[in-house]
């Protein structure tokens, strides 16, 4: 209702503006009970977790477009192999290395597992909702249109 008012009476552009005063007071407070611990635990840097995960996440996710749109073929083969073979020395190298950029251990805490899952699942629902709205509302549309014609 807020932001319904302030289109109607204001420039477009309030509506961010309305957030401005709790940022301002959100970072002070932020500031002060907040402590940067990160920088004294980090760990070395190396290269070859991130080149792991940057073949592997891409390579995965075109295969799984195309595996939607024109079904297991030849030339998703190499993708598919180089993306699933990355993937899988990602989670071998952070599971041996004594700093992991990703700590695949912190999984076995239910909390967090039951939040990832949590958060997860409604996204899941949700685009099987939007590729399956598609079908089934040209369905309808086919059907109406066939029994109005009859």
């Amino acid at each position: 209702m807020v932001g319904g008012f302030l289109l109607h009476h204001f420039w477009w552009g309030s509506l961010f503006l309305v957030n401005l005063p709790a940022a301002v007071m959100a970072m002070p407070t932020v500031a002060l009970l907040l402590r940067n611990e990160a920088e004294s635990e980090r760990g070395p840097w190396e290269a070859t977790s991130h080149i792991l995960s940057i073949v592997g996440m891409p390579g995965t996710a075109y295969d799984i477009i195309s595996f939607s749109h024109e079904g297991v073929g030849q030339a998703e083969v190499l993708p598919r192999a180089v993306g699933l073979t990355a993937l899988v020395l990602f989670v071998r190298r952070q599971k041996q290395l004594p700093h992991p950029m990703l700590d695949l251990f912190l999984f076995r805490l239910p909390l967090l597992r039951a939040g990832a899952v949590a958060s997860t699942l409604p996204v899941l629902v949700m685009v099987w909702f939007e590729l399956q709205l598609g079908p089934i509302t040209e369905c309808v549309v086919c059907s109406v249109a066939g029994s109005l014609a009859a």
